[in-house]
This record gives C-alpha cells, structure tokens and sequence, in this order.
C-alpha cells in the first residue's frame, strides 16, 4: 500500500502479468574491479594471465592458496610513474607481448617520460583489439604484458572476473608462507615472477 498525493491509500501497481513466469536468470557473479599495486623498485616486471588468475585467493593452509576466480578479462593498465630524483628523464612503459598461439598478435609497446624530477609520467594502455589479451583469458605462464617503472610508481589493472561455481578450484602458482586459513588475500600483480608489484591497501601473501 502507498499514500497517493490526496491523502488516499492505493494498491502498489503489479508489473507482472498473470501467469507470467520468472524470465531467464544469469547466476554467474561477475565482478568489475580496479586492483592497485605499487613497487618500491626500478623494475622491468612480466606479467602473465597465470598472475592475474591467483591475484584473489583464499588460504587453505599457512602454506597453501586457492584461485577465487574462474574465469578473467584484462580491460586496461594504468601507469604513474614517480619521477627520477637524479632529474634524468628516464621512460616508462607497458607492452603487449606478441602471441603466436590461437589467433595470434604482433608486440604492442606503448612509452611516456617523468620529465625531470617534477613531472611524473602518465600512461594507459588497454588490450589492442582482437589481441590474446583483449579476450576472456586461460591461466599461462608466458607472458601477457611487460612494466618497465622507476621505485615509487603506482598501476592500476582493471580486471573483468567470473567467481568459480562448482568448478574444481585451483591452486596458486607461487609459494605461500604464513597464510591464515579461511583468509581472501591479493597477491602481487607478478606473483609468479618477481612479485616486485605489492597491493595497496589490501591483505597480501
């Protein structure tokens, strides 16, 4: 019941046509999300689709970790890179490397400068079209993009995900030490390589 504007109580209107049923229902949980990281070193950091499937896990043990996500699609990766304190207008950048597997694509770099030390460098830089990483990814070592960064810089990756839903999960690639069970963490964004990209604001192993 709703009280119309003349002080009248009125039946709330029924959208649904007699007889009707429940239309179609899309029960995958899917999930939009910016994650970001930040390295405290010079680095030139590879990451793989492997990486961004172990990036939410949750602990199974102190020294064991499970994927959260069964499925992933890179959207895009920002780069702020902090400027170079000797002033030497050092540049920063992100590539796509080059597949030759399924529908294949040419390496794809993209550049900026941290002019002096007073500007920092900018840069994003989404999956060229039609490219392996613009597609809904499988879990690989090889790698998907390379970070080349001073100390200090910051990334954002926005991930497209898909929680798993009565799939078999499945471990993280790299090591896990001092895990607490139950626990959701994020890993480096290059968890399987260096692990020089930590997570801000956000529980990680």
């Amino acid at each position: 019941m709703q009280r119309s504007s003349s002080g009248r109580q009125s039946m709330r209107r029924n959208n649904l046509a007699p007889g009707s049923q429940p239309p179609p229902f899309d029960s995958t949980v899917r999930v939009r999300k910016t994650y970001r990281f930040q390295t405290d070193s010079n680095n030139v950091a590879n990451v793989t689709s492997a990486d961004l499937f172990d990036l939410i896990c949750v602990a199974t043990g102190s020294t064991a970790a499970y994927r959260l996500m069964a499925a992933v699609r890179l959207r895009s990766v920002r780069l702020w890179s902090q400027p170079d304190l000797a002033g030497i207008n050092t540049p920063v950048s992100i590539e796509y490397a080059a597949q030759s597997s399924g529908v294949g694509n040419p390496a794809r770099i993209r550049s900026a400068f941290a002019m002096g030390t007073a500007r920092p460098a900018a840069l994003e830089f989404a999956p060229p079209s039609g490219s392996v990483a613009s597609f809904w990814l499988t879990p690989s070592n090889a790698t998907l993009f390379t970070l080349q960064a001073l100390a200090g810089s910051v990334c954002d990756v926005a991930l497209d995900q898909i929680l798993y839903n009565g799939e078999t999960p499945v471990a993280v690639g790299a090591a896990v030490s001092a895990a607490t069970v139950g626990q959701t963490y994020c890993r480096p964004l290059d968890s399987n390589g260096n692990g020089y990209w930590l997570p801000i604001d956000y529980v990680s192993i």
